[in-house]
């Protein structure tokens, strides 16, 4: 009863904005559409996407401004959320927003590297940015270099974080990414076990800690099987939060010698019943569809509680991860067989 009374207005927000999300007709429809000005006109008419794609800016086809046009709803919908919760709810929405900030500095990051890369710009979600971030955007965007990107970053906890990596001499910018990934997986896992209830934090567990989990299991793979690295070199990339995959297991996961030997140790985990071991090429595949098990079990079961949340907030960016390679696909000539392979299997 406390959690209906709680939540019943921030879930009443969600389901409204759940009433936007598209549905299988609506990507049945899109994949259709012979070039990408169809498809954005398609999406102007969406009540998700109509205010992003309305002016004259939202007509140019570039990926990066599309893409831009995209996270700006996302971002709106976050804000509209935060608007609307009382301040516990809020608690739980400020760590949600390191995710963001993350993936901003991420995203300046790669710009540095690369000059000729469109500054970032948040649109509708610059004010709120500001006023909730200590980052300096726009010296981060005049970055030409590491070395200016770090001295951007001065004095933010940012600074602490890479700056070990960077005075090594350190030049990779998977090793900056992969720090930035432990720190807002690290920072969220902790922040929730301090803020939620007993539930709320059973809940968030369920969701976050299998999402570490999953990524954990991705990256041993990928790095066993794609870049051959050893084992020493692996476990600085490990997130160090177990949920379901222990430590033992991820030991005896990077210590596989072969891709047979991987599958064998996989089997043996909690996840084994989710992930066949003869289907291992997939695994990102099959750890979305679990991730989303996972969101809507926890909002079925605590519909009144922050799950619901979490969950909306999920599926609108699991949504624009669709949306995205089906735009492109668009681009380039796929055919809608072809396109369809982008559009979740799950709706």
């Amino acid at each position: 009863m406390a959690g209906l009374i709680r939540y019943s207005g921030i879930v009443t927000k969600v389901h409204a904005m759940n009433r936007r999300l598209l549905k299988a007709k609506d990507y049945d429809e899109l994949i259709q559409k012979s070039t990408v000005m169809e498809a954005l006109e398609f999406l102007r008419h969406t009540d998700a996407y109509a205010d992003a794609f309305s002016d004259a800016y939202a007509k140019i086809s570039h990926r990066d401004a599309i893409e831009r046009r995209l996270m700006d709803s996302l971002y709106t919908d976050f804000i509209g959320l935060y608007r609307f919760s009382s301040m516990r709810e809020r608690a739980f929405l400020d760590g949600y927003f390191i995710h963001y900030e993350v993936m901003i500095i991420k995203q300046c990051l790669r710009n540095a590297a690369n000059p000729a890369s469109p500054d970032v710009a948040l649109g509708s979600f610059d004010a709120f940015f500001h006023r909730h971030s200590r980052l300096n955007l726009a010296a981060l965007n005049r970055c030409a270099s590491l070395d200016e990107y770090m001295s951007a970053l001065s004095g933010s906890s940012y600074e602490k974080l890479l700056a070990p990596i960077y005075n090594s001499g350190n030049r990779r910018l998977g090793d900056y990414e992969t720090a930035l990934d432990l720190h807002y997986f690290s920072y969220v896992w902790n922040l929730n076990k301090k803020n939620l209830t007993d539930k709320e934090k059973s809940d968030a567990a369920a969701a976050l800690g299998t999402k570490i989990d999953l990524l954990n299991l991705q990256w041993i793979y990928r790095c066993r099987k794609h870049f051959s690295m050893a084992d020493t070199d692996i476990y600085p990339m490990i997130i160090p939060i177990c949920y379901r995959l222990k430590t033992a297991d991820i030991q005896a996961l990077i210590r596989a010698e072969s891709e047979e030997e991987f599958a064998r140790v996989l089997q043996k985990t909690y996840y084994a019943k989710w992930i066949p071991s003869d289907d291992l090429a997939y695994l990102s595949q099959v750890s979305r569809k679990l991730l989303g098990h996972i969101y809507r079990t926890c909002s079925r079961k605590n519909p009144y509680s922050i799950a619901t949340v979490n969950r909306y907030l999920y599926q609108k960016e699991e949504e624009i991860d669709h949306l995205i390679p089906i735009i492109e696909g668009i681009r380039y000539g796929l055919t809608p067989d072809e396109i369809r392979k982008f559009v979740p299997s799950d709706l």
